[in-house]
């Protein structure tokens, strides 16, 4: 922040961490320990994204503290109409990596909130 002279605060990218298990060591489990194993999945989660949330917000007020008391940075943010326009020309882009990741992952990724 102190080196660039403006930011602009999009929101596209999103930086997930990925618990992997084998699924047939998964399906070799008890069915109880299959549901405790979703539910902290689910849980972690949950917490991952309430605390990246807060941890965000500090960073963006720190980001807007600075911007107004150094006068040395210039805060852009999109709006609705700007950001529908980025995802649609993004969306183009999505059909080149359907045979390297997967269709339906591609699109049930879009669509994770």
């Amino acid at each position: 922040h102190e080196v660039q002279s403006s930011v602009t605060l999009s929101s596209h990218g999103y930086l997930g961490y990925l618990v992997v298990m084998n699924q047939q060591f998964f399906n070799k489990l008890p069915k109880d320990l299959q549901e405790h194993v979703k539910t902290a999945m689910k849980e972690a989660t949950e917490l991952e994204r309430r605390e990246t949330a807060i941890e965000d917000a500090k960073i963006i007020d720190a980001l807007r503290k600075y911007a107004k008391d150094s006068g040395r940075l210039e805060i852009y943010e999109l709006n609705d109409e700007q950001v529908a326009n980025w995802r649609r020309v993004m969306s183009t882009v999505y059909p080149q990596f359907y045979k390297v990741i997967g269709e339906d992952l591609i699109k049930q990724t879009i669509e994770t909130k």
